[in-house]
């Protein structure tokens, strides 16, 4: 059986993330996510330590020495970190616990583990987007949220249309929220018109298994009104989700702010490129654009052609 071809391995404190908040105590996890670069599982191990970064430090050198093997061992990794520390695996999308029995055969159940849930409670937007961009880091991939996508990647868009921050910088993670038996994706749309200053966003929430319909969207205006509109759910199931997506990005307002520019950036791009795009074609008979009576190729062809080159 052939070895994992794996990028070079990312230090061990590539994978230490704070979890602490404003007036609570300061809290730590480490973390790893898949190295392979054809996977695209979306499952972390993280291994948490109330013996504070020290304790987390020692126990994640050892799991990682476990984890880096080319067919990692999973039923060692319980008995290879401290008793003060606890391992377990996370959905970098959903922000669940995962059955360790399906994704890592031979870890503990998590029901194990005390103080599990209040852990889990600090794993907000914030950290799940660091998880993000460590899985990108660790197959050897850049963060895909540092360069928008080409314009032409965003189908069927015309002048006035909304574009999600996916659309444009292909998001490091999917926003996903689990109710009952079922998944939805929270998805940001922003306007993007050009010296617009609307600061309008639209949460709207799809259920990932239908491509036609959505459960409703939440209209956040700049002043700070929000709107409900519903489709195809009810909306005592639209208030969960919104609820759940404030409890994820507590910050959510800044969030919104910190990626307006940037939305804004690359919709005078995507209006350059549709105004490119449908312009009419000139012939070189016909005449110049520029009004001045005379054909083009007589004209500003000629400056046309030099400016390109």
């Amino acid at each position: 059986m052939s070895k994992r071809r794996l990028p070079p391995h990312l230090p061990v404190e590539a994978g230490l993330i704070e979890l602490g908040h404003d007036g609570e105590d300061q809290r730590w996890i480490w973390a790893h996510t898949c190295p392979v670069p054809g996977c695209e599982c979306r499952s972390a191990v993280i291994v948490a330590s109330r013996g504070g970064e020290g304790a987390l430090l020692e126990s994640a050198a050892a799991a990682k020495k476990i984890l880096d093997e080319p067919s990692p061992q999973w039923g060692l990794l319980g008995s290879a970190i401290r008793e003060d520390c606890a391992v377990f695996a996370l959905d970098i999308d959903t922000g669940t616990t995962t059955s360790v029995d399906e994704v890592m055969p031979g870890l503990l159940p998590v029901d194990r583990y005390s103080g599990l849930r209040e852990l889990l409670d600090r794993v907000d937007g914030n950290v799940l987007e660091q998880l993000g961009r460590l899985w990108y880091r660790g197959k050897g991939r850049p963060d895909p949220e540092t360069v928008h996508q080409p314009p032409g990647e965003v189908g069927g868009w015309e002048p006035g249309d909304e574009v999600s921050w996916d659309e444009a910088y292909f998001g490091v993670r999917q926003d996903l929220y689990v109710i009952g038996d079922r998944a939805y994706e929270a998805v940001e749309l922003h306007c993007v018109t050009p010296d617009c200053d609307c600061g309008r966003v639209n949460v709207r929430f799809d259920d990932i298994e239908s491509e036609e319909t959505y459960v409703g969207v939440v209209t956040i205006e700049r002043s700070g009104e929000l709107g409900f509109e519903l489709d195809d759910g009810p909306r005592e199931l639209l208030d969960q989700l919104w609820a759940a997506y404030q409890k994820r990005h507590p910050n959510w307002r800044d969030r919104h702010a910190r990626r307006y520019p940037r939305m804004m950036d690359f919709g005078r791009v995507l209006h350059a490129w549709y105004a490119a795009k449908t312009a009419p074609k000139v012939g070189p008979n016909d005449k110049c654009p520029c009004g001045s009576g005379k054909k083009y190729k007589k004209c500003c062809w000629t400056k046309t052609l030099e400016g390109r080159a």
